[in-house]
């Protein structure tokens, strides 16, 4: 803020008791938003969840919400609770609160993750005149900024949008979410990168997936389905029914191949031959002349591919995702077919399911607001 102004606690946008119902008559329904109500903002945000103990704040723990919270809060000046940090090291922000639109588990990773926080500016040398409300890119930059400057590097705020308060909210105004899981085949001699490590499963194989199969059996998923074989037991959903619009099963090796040393570029290979000064130890299938030349075919040739599977529902059942990405691979190494996949969801059981994929290939790609989905704060979202 500028000199002589400073930030309070935002007020929630609650409308009076008599008013609740009735949209017009709500404070300002029929001369725009309610005075005061403070700004609200739409934050995206994008993070490495390695990290991270997942995004939902923790009292005692390092989330995504939490460090946003407190960077937000060293912005506005509002106090900061620090909990127990001769332990944990983490300082616990009580005096900015936002709501996020998705929960991910520690781990997992975002692309887009959205959040809107409300951020009220007021003047201490003019009590009684209300200042102009931030700008969303001053609350961008400065929300950037806090976070470079407490060490939170594996995340930041993209992009901010200024809403309505009155008709937005990160939750209830989403209209779905699309999640991408980024898988690497190859073998076990030839392990994802260091720039990959932590961000895909590394499926060890000597052969590619069968993505056609694999697709196949992904469109048993689509539509609107009893998901209780693709719902881990903690889900506090009260129904496993979900609609999942669409799954598209790809190959992703233009992505990988920007990692691999040994990936063509420029229409090269950029083979070494070190033939000549190349050491070889006299022991093993290697003192053999031919044992080394097929060893040497057999690793040159080895498979290293990458496999992207992609998912969009207006919500998922806790787990779901990595659960059918599970159950896909299960299917691309051959252990299931697509009747397969359609057996598992028509049991409605999750303890025949495969084994869940782990955490470290998702990624929350997108949150969408295509504007379908209503909410009032009088009344709440339709259909919440």
């Amino acid at each position: 803020p500028p000199p002589g102004s400073a930030a309070k606690r935002p007020r929630a946008p609650v409308a009076p008791a008599e008013s609740r119902g009735d949209a017009s008559a709500a404070p300002g329904a029929m001369a725009g938003r309610a005075p005061s109500l403070p700004a609200r903002y739409l934050l995206r945000v994008q993070y490495d969840g390695t990290n991270f103990h997942g995004f939902q704040r923790q009292a005692k723990a390092r989330t995504v919400q939490g460090c946003v919270e407190d960077a937000l809060s060293r912005f506005v000046g509002a106090k900061s609770d620090k909990v127990d940090e001769a332990d944990t090291g983490v300082s616990r922000s009580v005096g900015v609160l936002t709501h996020g639109s998705s929960r991910t588990d520690a781990g997992v990773h975002a692309l887009d993750a959205t959040l809107h926080v409300d951020l009220e500016r007021v003047s201490k040398r003019k009590p009684n005149q209300t200042p102009k409300p931030f700008t969303a890119s001053t609350v961008m930059s400065a929300a950037n900024h806090f976070l470079k400057r407490a060490g939170h590097t594996d995340v930041r705020v993209w992009a901010c949008v200024r809403v309505d308060p009155e008709k937005f909210h990160a939750r209830y105004s989403a209209t779905a979410r699309t999640y991408t899981y980024r898988i690497k085949v190859s073998s076990s001699h030839k392990p994802p990168g260091v720039f990959e490590k932590g961000k895909v499963w590394h499926v060890v194989r000597d052969e590619p997936l069968d993505v056609d199969t694999m697709q196949r059996a992904a469109d048993m998923l689509i539509g609107a389905h009893d998901f209780s074989s693709f719902r881990a037991s903690g889900c506090q959903a009260k129904s496993a029914t979900r609609t999942v619009d669409a799954i598209e099963v790809v190959n992703d090796d233009a992505f990988t191949n920007a990692f691999d040393p040994e990936a063509t570029r420029l229409g090269r290979a950029w083979d070494d031959d070190l033939s000549e000064v190349e050491i070889v130890d006299d022991e093993g299938p290697l003192a053999d002349a031919d044992a080394k030349k097929n060893q040497s075919a057999k690793q040159k040739n080895a498979v290293s591919s990458s496999v992207a599977i992609t998912a969009r529902a207006p919500s998922f059942l806790y787990h779901q995702v990595r659960l059918m990405v599970g159950t896909l691979v299960a299917v691309g190494v051959g252990d299931m077919t697509p009747a397969d996949v359609k057996a598992l969801l028509e049991k409605k059981d999750v303890s025949h399911a495969p084994t869940m994929a782990p955490a470290c290939g998702l990624y929350l790609a997108r949150v969408h607001y295509d504007g379908s989905r209503k909410w009032d704060a009088t009344r709440g979202a339709d259909g919440a």
